[in-house]
């Protein structure tokens, strides 16, 4: 049994969050799902309402939370729910997945098998498209007693660069000398770019 739970937090993803979940769904074991709406306005949080009212025996193990609103109902950023789905996973693996990244099946399991492997593994991402620089935190596999130690924040660099809280994220771990890597055998699908 993997104690797991896939933390995917969403804002409007209405068209791509149903086929994100089932791909939650595809992989070789019961997944709990910890869906966190951050204020969206296009019917996605009534969409999953419905699914949670459903007698339907596959959304026993999803919960959905709501992010705390900022003034005047602005939504949180994404560094900020990062952190406190973090905080909110009870699991000993959390999957952080963004609402337009479509997982293969069956491959979660082999990245915990994968991540167990070796101790000092913090942090397994899946590529998606487009490429990046490091890896991306909006499609990887944690300890959550790692993911709860990261500060999840943004900057700009002197020279204006910004820095996102997936570059900030992949310092921290690092610094606690824990290994940040994609895993080697399998991509996922970033929908926003099919």
């Amino acid at each position: 049994m993997i104690d797991l739970t896939f933390a995917i937090p969403f804002q409007n993803s209405a068209k791509t969050l149903p086929a994100v979940v089932a791909s939650c769904f595809s992989q070789n074991f019961v997944p709990k799902i910890l869906l966190c709406d951050n204020g969206s306005k296009d019917g996605c949080r009534q969409m999953v309402d419905y699914w949670l009212s459903t007698e339907h025996e596959q959304f026993k193990t999803v919960k959905l939370i709501t992010a705390i609103e900022l003034a005047a109902g602005r939504s949180k950023n994404i560094s900020f729910v990062r952190y406190h789905l973090c905080n909110l996973v009870k699991s000993e693996f959390i999957f952080l997945l963004d609402s337009d990244v479509l997982l293969p099946p069956f491959v979660v399991s082999n990245m915990v098998d994968f991540m167990n492997s070796a101790e000092n593994f913090g942090c397994l991402g899946l590529r998606c498209e487009p490429l990046s620089d490091h890896v991306q935190f909006g499609c990887c596999l944690m300890r959550t007693i790692v993911a709860r130690k990261i500060k999840w924040q943004q900057s700009h660099t002197a020279a204006g660069e910004f820095r996102c809280e997936c570059w900030h994220a992949k310092q921290e771990v690092e610094a606690m000398d824990l290994i940040v890597q994609y895993f080697p055998d399998s991509q996922a699908r970033h929908l926003k770019y099919f």
